[in-house]
């Protein structure tokens, strides 16, 4: 199940666990707007993940195959940028831009790829390029 700690709503499972849980500790923090937010492994948690906007941590569950860790660390992300933008997008939001997101990255991995090393090796700015 997938948990929001805001709305406490929950989701069913819609993705098989498995025992190959990746190692974080890389991972360490998103920054989002001007916040480090933690991202912890917690294997209590009873869901894929939760943005915890009171404490400003991100949690994600043990035993997820690596592309479900992966959509849900994005889905968790989301929850923090829509938290600090005051978006209001809810759960049917993030989930949706989440679905679109993985699905852009899943149809062309190889443009995904050309996307983000443009965004790596450029310098960091704010908005859109070209805005």
């Amino acid at each position: 199940m997938s948990r929001n700690v805001q709305t406490g709503r929950t989701c069913p499972d819609s993705e098989p666990r498995n025992d190959d849980q990746p190692d974080l500790k890389s991972i360490g923090s998103v920054r989002i707007g001007g916040l480090d937010l933690p991202v912890l492994v917690d294997p209590s948690l009873e869901s894929f993940g939760e943005f915890d906007p009171v404490g400003r941590v991100i949690r994600v569950g043990t035993g997820m195959a690596p592309e479900v860790l992966a959509s849900t660390i994005i889905h968790e992300v989301l929850h923090a940028i829509d938290d600090a933008l005051d978006l209001r997008l809810g759960e049917r939001g993030v989930r949706a831009i989440e679905t679109g997101l993985v699905a852009a990255a899943r149809d062309d991995p190889g443009q995904a790829r050309r996307w983000l090393a443009g965004l790596l090796a450029g310098p960091r700015v704010r908005g859109r390029a070209g805005a």
